[in-house]
């Protein structure tokens, strides 16, 4: 696995959104015209930040920037999205990762679901469901929608340490004999290896097989090998060990 992906393999991406201006309206049908049933203009601001989760329970939080962007225009022609919240939600859902300040960053995130179920502001959909039951299904609406959506970029060390020592375990076929017959004792959780053969891992250098889940909560308070304490951070690539000499 290459640093970058790694990099992101270990970043989980958080959003939370406001809604700070809500209009909707009726729109008089052009003559010789079939309108859509609804006309959604979004005009989004953007604030990043990003947190890094340090091995021995350090958290960093860097505010990045702050965007805006110019309204987006979308149109959507089949009434049934205007009957449900459930299918208005995911229609509005679609339409965010277009718009271009969000897209530039997150657009490859696309068909994550509750990433962008999280840039829906509250209030947004039973809004526009709401309007259109009080107006009628079968004529044609334009709702204008200013909106803020907070992002928060989460790195974890603890994730990327145990990825690199099970890569740097493989490459060495470290531990090859313990993983073989998954037997023993994980000395984190004491409970038995066996028959965990698909969530066991053993360490580079040590052979030292524990749960892999258990070694990652492990690392999430030290960098070091559960049985000899060997040190583990010498297999993080070198450009994240540098977080350790921030102040």
């Amino acid at each position: 696995m290459s640093v970058g992906s790694q990099h992101e393999t270990c970043t989980t991406v958080r959003a939370r959104a406001r809604m700070m201006g809500f209009k909707m309206r009726l729109e008089a049908p052009r003559k010789g015209e079939e309108p859509p049933c609804l006309v959604v203009r979004i005009r989004c601001s953007v604030s990043m930040s990003a947190e890094t989760h340090l091995v021995g329970g350090i958290t960093r939080r860097f505010d990045q920037e702050r965007r805006v962007g110019g309204a987006r225009r979308f149109t959507v022609q089949d009434p049934a999205v205007l009957r449900s919240e459930a299918a208005c939600h995911a229609a509005v859902r679609r339409m965010l990762p277009q718009l271009p300040q969000l897209a530039e960053y997150y657009g490859h995130r696309a068909d994550e679901v509750q990433l962008w179920d999280g840039c829906v502001p509250p209030g947004l959909v039973a809004g526009i469901v709401r309007e259109v039951a009080a107006g009628g299904a079968h004529r044609s609406y334009v709702c204008d929608v200013w909106m803020h959506v907070d992002f928060v970029s989460v790195y974890s060390e603890a994730k990327a340490l145990l990825l690199s020592c099970e890569g740097a375990a493989a490459t060495a076929r470290a531990g090859a004999d313990i993983l073989a017959r998954r037997a023993g004792q994980c000395a984190i959780c004491m409970e038995e290896l066996l028959g965990e053969a698909d969530g066991v891992m053993g360490l580079p250098g040590c052979s030292h097989a524990f749960h892999r889940g258990c070694t990652l909560k492990w690392f999430q308070r030290a960098a070091t090998c559960p049985s000899c304490r060997r040190d583990m951070m010498q297999y993080l690539p070198e450009m994240y060990r540098l977080w350790h000499t921030l102040e």
